[in-house]
């Protein structure tokens, strides 16, 4: 009761901070529900808290507060923002003439909508350099905070963490890739934050990590590693690099020091790339069956040059494999 109490309390000083003093404030509470989310299966308070659909009535505190602050928020450009929109635009566009199943489209055209819209209004809300920082902060204290909960009462499932996280990373692939996006942030704060940034970083940076390991996803060490190494190689200021490879080295050791025996047996298949390009069979073990399906998919591409919409693979995958693929 305690705890369920808590929630309300935080949130509802969120929702007259939003409504009094600007959206930043309605934002670090919708970035509250979407890693704290009142699920019965992640937070056991859920069952004492009157409402269902918190992140329907965060988001509309955000939206109202900025019809009330509308003039006072940020008047950033939005030189990144506008490839995400115009990606909107394309997806409209062949949901409304070429999709081959235009409700499941239009469905997913709504969600890319909506991510537009998150990402409009985080440039908006965040005013002043302390804001970002706070905003980014809290999203490193809060995905550590899910992370404990994932060890503490996520059940895995063939060894790997299945059904907890946010609402919309339930699955672990989806999980892990949310975390490894989150580690980067830490990565300023370390070297040039203040005290306190780096202490929470650092106690949060293990604690994350652990929750990767128990998602055991492949495809989400791989990306991590990438971008990483990506990172390293476009960064410009010599001594600023020497430190990102110390904090490389330092977070691979962290990786050995904290895995299991099932993800070390699982990440090990990644280290058989050779062979297994070699030997078909082998290839679509290593890759879970997904380059037998790619081959369909290319043939998906040949007769529909244009795409089939939103969801569209998974909606003409009957027609193009065969039932033991499916």
């Amino acid at each position: 009761m305690l705890t369920a109490l808590t929630f309300l309390v935080i949130n509802l000083i969120g929702y007259i901070m939003a409504l009094v003093y600007g959206p930043f404030w309605g934002l670090l509470v919708y970035v509250n529900i979407y890693f704290n989310s009142p699920d019965e299966k992640l937070n056991w308070c859920g069952v004492y808290l009157p409402v269902e659909r918190w992140n329907l009535l965060s988001s509309a505190i955000l939206l109202i507060s900025f019809a009330l602050h509308w003039r006072n928020t940020c008047k950033h450009k939005y030189e990144s923002i506008i490839w995400a929109f115009l990606f909107l635009v394309l997806s409209f566009v062949i949901t409304l003439f070429i999709a081959v199943d235009p409700q499941e489209a239009f469905h997913h055209t709504y969600l890319i909508l909506t991510y537009c819209i998150i990402m409009f209004i985080i440039v908006r809300a965040i005013k002043d350099v302390w804001q970002y920082r706070l905003f980014c902060l809290s999203i490193v204290v809060l995905a550590a905070g899910l992370s404990i909960k994932a060890f503490l009462y996520g059940k895995r499932i063939d060894a790997r963490l299945e059904n907890i996280g946010t609402p919309d990373t339930l699955g672990s692939n989806e999980f892990a890739l949310l975390l490894v996006n989150i580690i980067p942030l830490t990565v300023p704060f370390i070297i040039r934050g203040r005290w306190y940034e780096r202490i929470i970083c650092l106690v949060s940076v293990p604690i994350v990590l652990n929750a990767i390991i128990l998602a055991n996803s492949r495809g989400a060490v791989l990306a991590f590693m990438i971008s990483i190494l990506l990172a390293v190689a476009i960064i410009s200021d010599k001594k600023v690099r020497k430190t990102v490879i110390g904090l490389l080295i330092l977070t691979i050791f962290l990786f050995i020091y904290l895995a299991d025996d099932y993800f070390v047996d699982r990440m090990s298949t990644l280290l058989n790339i050779d062979g297994a390009v070699q030997n078909e069979n082998n290839m679509n073990e290593l890759s879970s069956g997904r380059t037998e399906i790619w081959k369909y998919g290319f043939q998906m591409v040949e007769d529909h040059p244009f795409g089939a919409g939103p969801n569209g693979f998974k909606q003409l995958a009957r027609f193009y494999m065969p039932q033991e693929i499916l």
